[in-house]
């Protein structure tokens, strides 16, 4: 058995606070069977430490420029662990971003403390009394042995941005895992489910890779299982990627290199001298979502402006992506980890959890890296797992 709960949070940190809608179903079922209404009072301290954690401690260890010769990498690990007291810089490190000089050692310092004030005080505001009636509610009716997928709906960035998978009920609920969606939405006529076939269809657009290892990426899906078919477009023209999506069927896209989002611009580089940006993009992708696509994986920088902007269009039924600025090491491992028990058979938020757990051990090195990795998730979608997509296998003949 596995629940859905849904959060629905109307309204903004800093000034008006939150109505708070929360709706637990099962998921085999088609209506919510308890919802309730309470609040969630504006808190403009916590939306200053998220500022702050966010757009300074953290974009202090890699600062995104719009310039294209500004990348400078490869590896904090090797940097770390060579004892060296010699100042850090951004020569020492792979980023998915496009990136400008700066000192590190004090900087990765002050992000951890910075991650920890965060977390504390949005553990704070959710105990608010406002608040408590959803929370005792949450701890009555969920059980701990059960998958519970946990979707919060808002259109404030600044709850998009906290750690929800460190809320203390997750404590309680280690099957748990959070995703992100709009707070409004227009449930679809109609939401193509994954087509059975022999293989699982993957189309894989390895980007501009000036500066990282998108090489890595390719490395974990070529490895995939016998049951999954990848095509890869390297460093593509535009035309090339709009051809795949309007001429073929796909049920997982890929995209791996540089993505940033500038305003309410969201683009990803597709090969060294040109990007597309998701308005360019979102013909293709609504072509693709009606012939069958099911997730979209962004393992570039700046996720969360990717997602919100695609989100616009209300398309694609589940997205996994990088909340901001991603070192390569970390987009690597969470590929990896992901497919691995995605392709294994366990739930996509399953999965996801798992991945992102296991980036924890990179944190000494890398400050939030298992904050990095987020679900984006229609509300009207049901996450598929792998053998949703496959043909089931003939029976045994005796």
């Amino acid at each position: 058995m596995s629940k859905l709960v849904e959060l629905r949070l109307d309204g903004d940190l800093k000034i008006k606070g939150f109505r708070a809608t929360l709706a637990i179903r099962d998921e085999a079922a088609c209506i919510a069977w308890e919802e309730i209404t309470e609040s969630l009072p504006a808190n403009p301290n916590l939306a200053a430490l998220v500022e702050k954690h966010w757009r300074q401690e953290y974009r202090s260890l890699a600062i995104p420029s719009r310039h294209k010769q500004e990348i400078v990498f490869p590896s904090l690990h090797s940097f770390l662990q060579s004892g060296t007291e010699k100042p850090a810089t951004f020569s020492d490190f792979a980023w998915r971003v496009k990136l400008v000089k700066t000192d590190i050692r004090s900087s990765v310092k002050k992000c951890q403390e910075s991650a920890e004030q965060v977390t504390l005080a949005m553990n704070a505001w959710l105990k608010s009394p406002e608040f408590r009636e959803i929370d005792t509610r949450l701890r009555e009716r969920l059980n701990v042995d059960e998958d519970i997928r946990v979707l919060i709906r808002t259109e404030d960035w600044h709850l998009q941005a906290l750690p929800w998978q460190l809320w203390d009920l997750f404590k309680s609920f280690p099957q748990a895992e959070p995703s992100l969606s709009q707070f409004n939405f227009t449930r679809p006529e109609f939401l193509p489910k994954p087509a059975r076939k022999r293989q699982v269809k993957i189309l894989a657009i390895l980007g501009d890779s000036h500066g990282i290892n998108v090489a890595e990426d390719r490395k974990v899906l070529d490895n995939l299982s016998s049951t999954a078919e990848v095509t890869f477009l390297v460093e593509p023209q535009r035309q090339e990627i709009t051809d795949e999506l309007w001429e073929k069927s796909w049920d997982i896209i890929f995209f791996a290199g540089h993505g940033e989002t500038e305003g309410d611009t969201g683009k990803i580089y597709i090969n060294p001298h040109d990007c597309l940006t998701i308005d360019e993009l979102w013909l293709g992708l609504r072509k693709a979502v009606n012939k069958g696509l099911q997730l979209a994986i962004f393992n570039c920088c700046d996720g969360l402006g990717l997602a919100t902007k695609l989100d616009d269009f209300q398309m694609i039924p589940q997205m996994i992506l990088m909340r901001d600025l991603v070192p390569d090491c970390v987009a690597q491992e969470f590929l990896k980890y992901f497919l691995t028990e995605f392709v294994a058979g366990k739930p996509l938020y399953v999965a996801a959890r798992e991945a992102r757990q296991r980036l924890e051990i990179l944190e000494d090195r890398f400050p939030c890296a298992s904050w990095l990795p987020v679900i984006w998730q229609h509300p009207a979608a049901v996450p598929p797992v792998w053998s949703d997509f496959l043909i089931e296998p003939d029976a045994p003949k005796f």
